[in-house]
């Protein structure tokens, strides 16, 4: 998915009220443990986590600070840093509310 469009929904799930931003891979969540950028291919890359999330203010907040430069860039999903050649697409990106907890989903 390209980054700018990740971030434009990134900030309409945060009007929604959604809080903390998890993958959604094969019916399993994941957090996000780590943010890469990669300067040579113009890409980010979120590394999944088992346990640790991030807020979906401080994703927006490091987009802002940190991507200006390679909007046209894409942004991936990836299970560790030494391998970058198993990162995955970004299908969708929804907004999902269980009782009184608001998340965005990151569907791969």
């Amino acid at each position: 998915m390209n980054l700018l469009d990740f971030k434009n929904k990134l900030i309409k799930g945060k009007e929604l009220g959604g809080d903390v931003v998890y993958i959604k891979e094969d019916n399993l969540l994941y957090g996000i443990e780590s943010i890469y950028k990669n300067h040579e291919v113009n890409s980010i890359s979120l590394l999944k986590s088992e346990q640790n999330s991030i807020k979906v203010h401080d994703l927006i907040e490091f987009l802002e600070k940190e991507c200006d430069d390679f909007y046209e860039g894409d942004v991936l999903i990836g299970s560790n840093i030494q391998s970058r050649k198993e990162n995955k697409n970004i299908v969708s990106v929804e907004f999902a509310q269980y009782e009184s907890i608001k998340m965005i989903f990151i569907n791969v």
